[in-house]
Order: structure tokens, then sequence, then C-alpha cells
């Protein structure tokens, strides 16, 4: 039976997915707070008019608790979500960087391989065409260097 690494490490290029992660939660939260606001202030003149004075004041306070036990864990959820997604972009582009600095440094590169649920798998094959293409012409500098010294 095979045993898969599992990636424990989902925050490859913090300064990246961070952003992404604090634009997102931002924009969710300007948004529930835009529709919190409209839906607030479509029912404030009804509850004013048909509650009791005594309890419009509690009504709004338990009507911002309703809002905030909502948003907070669609937010937490929204997060865990775009860090995730984010890990499946960051995650290629990260593994390209180091494939393309090991052959410029003229180390021996393995094939490039993405997992399964990666963006940018159309790299994939180009990716590994340029290795190989290297790899020849490495070879054939090789050759050529091995027979002017003969």
């Amino acid at each position: 039976m095979k045993w898969k690494k599992k990636r424990l490490n989902y925050l490859i290029d913090k300064s990246f997915q961070l952003r992404l992660l604090y634009m997102t939660i931002i924009s969710l939260v300007v948004f529930t707070v835009f529709v919190g606001w409209q839906v607030f202030y479509a029912m404030w003149p009804i509850i004013v008019r048909e509650a009791p004075t005594f309890r419009v004041e509690i009504i709004r306070i338990d009507f911002l608790l309703r809002l905030l036990h909502f948003s907070v864990p669609v937010l937490l959820v929204i997060g865990i979500l775009v860090v995730i997604f984010s890990h499946r972009i960051v995650g290629p582009i990260y593994r390209v960087k180091q494939t393309l600095d090991d052959l410029i440094e003229g180390k021996d590169v393995r094939a490039v391989r993405f997992r399964k649920k990666d963006e940018f798998q159309s790299l994939v094959p180009r990716l590994n065409k340029v290795i190989q293409l290297v790899k020849e012409l490495r070879a054939e500098a090789d050759r050529g260097d091995s027979a002017k010294s003969a």
C-alpha cells in the first residue's frame, strides 16, 4: 500500500495567500455589513411601529448579534476555502520556480508533476519539454567538450 505524503503547510507563499485571504474577508465583511444594513433599515420602520417601545432596543441588539453569529462562522469557512484554493495555485508556481532555479544552476532536474487538483496542469507538459531540451543540449555540449579534450 502506497502512503501519500500529506501536506501540512498550506501557506507556501504567505505574502500572496494572506493578501488574498484578507482581500476576500474584507470584501465579505463589507458585503455582509451592506446586506445587514439594508435588511435592518428595511425592517426597522415595521419593528418600531409594531413592537412595544421597551422591546425596540432589545430587537436591535438581537438583530446585530444574530448577524454576527451568522457572519463569523461563514467568514471562517470561506477563509479556509480561500487558503486551500490559493494553495492549489501557489504550489504549482512554487514548483515551477524551484525547477527553473535548478535548471539555471545546472542541476539535474526530474520531470515535473503537479498534484491532481492543482491549477496550471497545462504547464506540466511544456515545462517537462523544456527540461528535456535542456538535458539534450547539455548532453550535446558534454559530448562536444569530451571530443575536444580527446
